[in-house]
């Protein structure tokens, strides 16, 4: 896999990715920034919208648009979110717990931004 030669992230974990294009895109994008020794740093900020955006890009995680309109919801995917992993590679920790207590209500600030990388690969 080209991206994990050029960036140095683990190939276990990416192959177990549901779609590496996002990834590859927040990466382009400056959102994403690997150090070249298997580890990667979010530059967006907010750890919510780094667990949102790795439940998007490993587990499928989807937003949910209400009845209505208004807010989507942060909708769980069928894809393995590989926590502990994810969590060695950005040197965060909880990001599963934080993923699983967000799951089901509204997508984070800022989820737009994330949204983007899925749409424009489509």
């Amino acid at each position: 896999m080209e991206l994990a030669a050029s960036t140095k992230l683990p190939m276990r974990v990416l192959v177990m990715a549901e779609d590496i294009e996002p990834l590859t895109k927040a990466i382009e994008m400056g959102y994403v920034v690997c150090d070249g020794n298997g580890g990667a740093t979010w530059m967006l900020g907010s750890k919510t919208l780094l667990a949102y955006f790795l439940g998007r890009v490993w587990a499928s995680d989807f937003p949910n648009v209400k009845r209505g309109g208004g807010t989507p919801v942060w909708t769980k995917g069928d894809g393995v979110f590989p926590a502990k992993a994810l969590e060695r590679i950005f040197d965060e920790t909880n990001i599963k717990e934080l993923r699983q207590g967000r799951l089901y209500s509204n997508v984070p600030d800022g989820y737009r931004i994330v949204d983007r990388l899925f749409i424009t690969l489509q």
